[in-house]
């Protein structure tokens, strides 16, 4: 989290940082995703997984042949 939070820090003031920082951990559930075994972790890239197969489908079927085949 410190690297999400250092980005932040360098891209805007302190206050907006904190805010933003909140309504990631917050809203966006990025605590989720470094709970201990990362539950978010998984349900995020379920969620990527869906949002690529919908609106890029040949990136998402190049990407299942790809990971097939490794």
């Amino acid at each position: 989290m410190n690297l999400v939070a250092g980005t932040l820090l360098y891209h805007c003031s302190e206050d907006i940082a904190f805010w933003i920082f909140i309504y990631f951990v917050e809203d966006l559930e990025l605590r989720e995703v470094y709970q201990k075994g990362l539950p978010g972790l998984y349900k995020h890239t379920q969620i990527l997984n869906f949002l690529i197969n919908k609106h890029l489908p040949k990136i998402y079927v190049h990407f299942v042949y790809l990971f097939s085949v490794i």
